[in-house]
């Protein structure tokens, strides 16, 4: 990344939070942005150095790389998706494909009672994911080394070589240009849905369809109030599941709205990532 790419995301970025706002507080989320971006591009790509910690929030996150943790809060912080209403001191939350934690982090400022279940599949990943949890001493957080598929038992799942707690991790083979490949435990979301949901977070490279079609299959989709997914569209070029996707939710009485970056002109074929915002229909949530 050139330092006018660099610098460009930055200014974007500060812009939508002095515009927008942010959950967490306008000032603090723009000084820790600024703090980890000026480490990420000063520190880590000019000078390589290897940073395996950082401070956020009063929180101490570790991670395997410094790039891939100023991404992943990136991605979690700045757009504030994860935002959620609860009516409860004590929401429960589901986190599908957590990765080292900064979702649960971003839950715990939110709500620092909320019950959270977090679900990560590479061992290695999973880890540190312990170690951030058990470092910040957070309570009721049950973490699970599984990975969320349509069928209990085991599946095949791809890392990039050597480069463990990636963005990309998934059970599809094609979501990586290489990659290699695991046996690891896969278990279904339904059997953890015994009660209602305040929220679900989802964002396991692929295996979405499958995960929602299990849980309006046991009847579960109906439990969860709100939930934001990252959905893979085209991951192969001919692949077009959407709207079965989302006719799963229709017929489930589950409301939608649907946000995809518009980077013209269009590509037949071309890969996207969606983000899926879905509610319950019966009720305010």
């Amino acid at each position: 990344m050139t330092f006018a790419e660099w610098l460009w995301r930055l200014v974007s970025n500060f812009g939508l939070i002095i515009r927008r706002g942010h959950t967490h507080g306008r000032f603090p989320v723009l000084a820790t942005y600024l703090r980890i971006e000026l480490k990420r591009f000063f520190l880590v790509n000019l000078l390589g150095q290897k940073i395996t910690s950082e401070s956020m929030f009063g929180y101490r996150i570790h991670f395997f790389n410094y790039e891939t943790f100023a991404t992943l809060f990136e991605e979690v912080y700045i757009p504030d998706v994860y935002y959620f209403s609860s009516l409860s001191p004590e929401p429960f939350v589901i986190d599908c494909g957590s990765n080292i934690g900064i979702a649960v982090l971003y839950f715990k400022r939110l709500y620092p009672n909320c019950r959270i279940t977090a679900f990560e599949a590479d061992n290695a990943t999973f880890k540190v994911l312990e170690q951030n949890i058990s470092t910040n001493r957070l309570e009721h957080v049950t973490l699970v080394n599984k990975a969320l598929y349509d069928s209990k038992g085991t599946v095949t799942f791809y890392v990039a070589p050597n480069q463990p707690g990636q963005l990309v991790q998934s059970t599809r083979k094609e979501s990586l240009a290489t990659s290699e490949a695991k046996q690891v435990e896969s278990d279904i979301l339904s059997d953890y849905v015994t009660r209602d949901v305040d929220f679900l977070k989802m964002d396991i490279e692929g295996a979405e369809d499958r995960v929602i079609n299990n849980l309006s299959e046991n009847g579960k989709l109906g439990f969860i109030k709100e939930t934001v997914i990252e959905y893979h569209h085209h991951m192969t070029q001919n692949e077009d599941r959407l709207g079965a996707f989302l006719s799963v939710m229709e017929r489930s009485n589950v409301g939608y709205q649907i946000k995809a970056p518009l980077v013209p002109p269009f590509r037949q074929g071309e890969f996207q990532c969606l983000l899926v915002y879905a509610y319950r229909l019966n009720g305010i949530v």
